[in-house]
């Protein structure tokens, strides 16, 4: 029997690629849906779909309700299949998934072949919708263009905004759904063309212990946040109030997403952490391996993420994707 999909919001036209070539139904399309797709005759008769496909308010994913626990699964399936870093979260017949950094550009590249589209289209989306569609108009008659014109708007749109001193905030957001606002901070650095950022958090209540490190917090404590746009480790870097450097966590997450006011990532559990006199250290593998019997992530997920901490541990000091950071630029839009 074949699964016959309803979808709605700005993932509507890449997902319509996407169930088609797995040859899923989509039926009820838009009036857009419909256009993009004219040759291929879409359904447009309002029938009740299997499995109902919709937005959700900070474009940041989906939600899914299907006719049965079991259809919902096989829908689920197909697109974990497609989106490796995908978060799913599933209560019976209704899930949401959670679409991270890669899964958006997957989408990119999906849209493309319907409709032009710049890279970065289902980020910037999220940011301003309006000067997507004005740019693409451009795309639309300069399609060989495609990546200048990306480049033009993610630098207008992000990192033209960015000025020393501005606030980041950081969503670390949990893989059951939970979204935690770390401790946010000052910008210092950022490089356009590296895409880099480099943060200092110093708000940090003394008492307890660094979370990972097990040093203890003590006033005047600061931290280095350093991170790459669409890296999969966000690195903190603490040190106190004397500048002695006491320890380095290394945070393993689906890749980061750059805003104009902060960076968002799904924390994927397992870390990594070095020590001065230590080597570095992996630690947290049982939360995610608790996460995956959960069915928050895929095996495949999973084995990334596990590959990723153990070969940073094993770099001796070597940060993939973080090797160039002794190199930045002075801020694009400093003030």
């Amino acid at each position: 029997m074949t699964i016959a999909v309803k979808i709605r919001g700005i993932y509507a036209t890449a997902l319509t690629r996407y169930f088609l070539d797995q040859g899923v139904s989509v039926i009820d399309p838009s009036a857009a849906i419909q256009e993009r797709f004219s040759g291929l005759g879409l359904p447009v008769r309002p029938d009740t779909p299997d499995v109902e496909i919709t937005g959700i308010d900070d474009d940041n994913g989906v939600v899914l309700i299907g006719k049965d626990e079991w259809t919902l699964s096989s829908v689920l399936n197909l697109l974990r299949k497609g989106f490796l870093d995908a978060v799913c979260l599933k209560d019976g017949n209704r899930a949401h998934i959670e679409w991270p950094y890669d899964a958006k550009s997957t989408m990119d590249d999906l849209r493309h072949r319907i409709v032009p589209t710049l890279i970065g289209h289902h980020r910037l989306k999220i940011i301003c919708p309006g000067s997507v569609d004005e740019q693409e108009a451009f795309l639309y008659r300069r399609p060989q263009d495609r990546k200048t014109l990306s480049s033009i708007l993610q630098r207008r749109l992000v990192w033209e905004t960015y000025y020393r001193g501005k606030s980041i905030a950081i969503d670390h957001l949990k893989t059951n759904g939970r979204l935690l606002s770390l401790t946010p901070g000052k910008l210092i650095e950022a490089n356009a063309e590296e895409r880099t950022l480099l943060i200092e958090r110093s708000d940090f209540r003394a008492g307890g212990l660094y979370d990972g490190l097990n040093i203890p917090k003590l006033e005047g404590d600061y931290a280095l946040t350093r991170i790459r746009e669409g890296s999969w480790i966000c690195a903190h870097q603490y040190f106190r109030e004397t500048g002695d450097w006491i320890g380095t966590y290394y945070n393993i997450n689906t890749g980061i997403e750059c805003h104009p006011n902060k960076v968002r990532y799904v924390d994927l559990e397992i870390d990594v952490v070095q020590r001065p006199g230590e080597p570095f250290a992996v630690i947290d593998a049982p939360l995610l391996d608790e996460v995956l019997e959960r069915g928050f992530v895929t095996k495949e997920l999973k084995d990334r993420a596990e590959s990723i901490a153990k070969s940073l541990a094993g770099e001796q000091g070597v940060c993939p994707g973080l090797s160039s950071f002794g190199n930045i630029d002075p801020l694009v839009g400093e003030t």
